[in-house]
């Protein structure tokens, strides 16, 4: 089982509580478990559904994410790496709407291009010793520590985020720290 799959299973497992902490954000997330049904494998790898993969998704690629080309990273291009643009910013635009709209100070995200410019090899204005993302280094990223609200521990400061929602979706942490592990690809 890969880990992509592994997150999947264990987000799907989850009960995720409601996004909120912005006047006027109605604080709702949806998430996709990708789950098709609950039959079972066979050796064959065909499900009593008449799924071939035995991934769950249905399309017959066996990678899970069920965009069918076969790389497990769901952005249907192919090569297996996550980019900013079409894995990142999609979880910021559905979960930091204070970010998106302007009315956070620090860290503008209205769009992918100014949201990435403003992160990727940035300072981290509460944290002088990191950027806000490091390539290729979680452990560096201040984005990183305030998602997991460990931020205090690396010198920063404030709250976790996303303000008063509690923590994003095991699957989309997982697609940051995956997104950063691979090079923070715009």
């Amino acid at each position: 089982m890969t880990m992509k799959n592994f997150t999947r299973m264990f987000t799907a497992l989850l009960l995720i509580a409601p996004l909120s902490g912005c006047d006027g954000d109605d604080g709702g997330s949806e998430t996709d478990d990708n789950s098709d049904s609950d039959a079972m494998t066979s050796d064959a790898g065909t499900t009593a559904g008449g799924e071939t993969s035995g991934d769950g998704d249905g399309d017959g690629d066996g990678d899970g994410d069920g965009d069918g080309d076969g790389d497990g990273d769901g952005d249907g291009d192919g090569d297996g790496d996550l980019s900013f643009a079409a894995d990142v910013y999609p979880i910021i635009a559905a979960s930091c709407s204070c970010h998106v709209a302007g009315s956070s100070g620090g860290f503008a995200a209205p769009d992918a291009a100014t949201a990435y410019g403003n992160l990727v090899g940035v300072a981290a204005a509460e944290a002088a010793a990191l950027s806000r993302v490091a390539a290729g280094d979680p452990d560096n990223s201040y984005l990183w520590h305030k998602l997991n609200g460990t931020q205090a521990d690396v010198g920063g400061s404030g709250a976790m985020m996303p303000l008063g929602g509690g923590a994003l979706p095991a699957g989309d942490l997982a697609t940051i720290e995956n997104w950063i592990l691979g090079g923070a690809l715009e």
